[in-house]
């Protein structure tokens, strides 16, 4: 609606369906960007939501992006922050420690990453996922879902929280 052309790719043959079935995204395909048959230079902006964790070579994988994106434009990338303090505090019990997992990334590993595939890191944030909210507003959260609210505030304004996303340009 606000004048983005958007396109998509995934791995998964029922995300691919879902994706055109449910959002009615016409342009989703299946695989890997790079073999999505897209044109070099042609995105403004590349999102990875939950995805950068899943990819078996993330290295290849961004510099193939980098090919992708015009001059200039940027990549978003949300994923677990392996080094914050949530992390460290939550040990094995880390909510980003599951199977399909296949790479773990603190800032200074995805910025690395980044910068190696041709991108300039602009701003790194720190998020919490979450659930409450959800549950708030379908009137059955608890007083525990209210505290971590407020334990989630303290640590993303502190810039410790579990999650992180990373604004990257393209050099």
């Amino acid at each position: 609606d606000s004048g983005w052309e958007l396109h998509g790719c995934d791995f998964s043959e029922y995300a691919v369906k879902m994706a055109k079935e449910k959002l009615g995204l016409d342009n989703v395909k299946l695989g890997r960007a790079n073999e999505a048959g897209y044109q070099q230079n042609y995105f403004d902006i590349v999102t990875l939501f939950e995805v950068i964790e899943h990819m078996d070579t993330p290295m290849e994988e961004m510099k193939e992006i980098n090919k992708l994106i015009r001059k200039g434009g940027w990549i978003v990338i949300q994923t677990g922050n392996l080094s914050s303090l949530n992390a460290k505090i939550r040990g094995a019990s880390n909510p980003y420690f599951q199977l399909g997992h296949l790479n773990y990334f603190s800032k200074t590993t995805l910025k690395k990453l980044l910068e190696q595939a041709g991108f300039e890191v602009v701003r790194v944030e720190t998020n919490m996922e979450k659930i409450e909210p959800a549950k708030i507003k379908a009137g059955k959260a608890t007083l525990m879902d209210y505290w971590r609210l407020f334990y989630y505030k303290i640590f993303e304004t502190l810039q410790i929280s579990g999650g992180m996303t990373f604004y990257a340009r393209k050099l």
